[in-house]
């Protein structure tokens, strides 16, 4: 069975922590927390993941991959414009086929 832990204010800069007096009644109000926190755990738990990155590494990584997808979207924009262009080609080379087929049966 789950014990939990319950904040009681400050004191001396240290929480007061005591456990709940109905655990079940505490689980259930806070559900979802309890469910993020667990599923947080099992994650890190599963990846031996022990200390967390500093926030400065964090938003350096999420620069850096801001950048990517920007320079990706770009690569993704230039892609969409070829294959419009293919295709566009493709429909027009089946349509001069399908006009010359016409006219030969004309003949």
């Amino acid at each position: 069975m789950w014990r939990f832990l319950v904040c009681n204010g400050l004191s001396a800069g240290k929480p007061q922590v005591k456990t709940a007096k109905r655990p079940a009644a505490f689980e259930e109000q806070h559900r979802a927390e309890l469910t993020a926190y667990r599923a947080a755990a099992a994650y890190f738990k599963a990846n031996n993941i022990t200390k967390l990155p500093s926030p400065k590494k964090l938003e350096a990584e999420y620069a850096q991959l801001a950048s990517e997808k920007a320079k990706f979207y770009e690569q993704y924009k230039e892609a969409k414009e070829e294959l419009l262009k293919l295709k566009t080609a493709k429909q027009n080379v089946a349509s001069f086929f399908r006009e010359e087929e016409q006219t030969q049966q004309e003949r």
